[in-house]
């Protein structure tokens, strides 16, 4: 079961950073595993304790997190390339994750 789990995350995480600027939906997702869109994140679930929306969040903000400390790049050009509608809404969540703003953060890596 660990095996399989640790497949399933690699195959998602691989097709979330490749489209990383659109952010695949769990639909498209569910599509690639020819499953619905219930059923695949049923399935996501149960094999690995994660709702598939989760995540593909946490893939979108772990790359944030590392452009973050590791670029110059602007919040909205961030948001751009991770698949957030705009920096407005890359601040929101990444706070809600982080339960610290991006500039904080940004901040305290470097």
């Amino acid at each position: 079961p660990q095996a399989r789990r640790q497949l399933l995350l690699d195959e998602v995480r691989t097709r979330v950073m490749r489209d990383l600027a659109t952010s695949p939906s769990v639909d498209v997702l569910a599509a690639r595993y020819d499953m619905s869109r219930s059923h695949f994140s049923h399935h996501f679930k149960s094999v690995t304790g994660l709702s598939p929306a989760r995540f593909i969040t946490d893939v979108r903000l772990q790359e944030v997190a590392r452009r973050l400390g590791q670029t110059r790049d602007t919040l909205k050009q961030i948001a751009v390339h991770t698949g957030f509608a705009d920096a407005n809404h890359l601040c929101k969540v990444f706070r809600r994750f982080y339960h610290v703003s991006p500039g904080a953060f940004r901040k305290q890596v470097r």
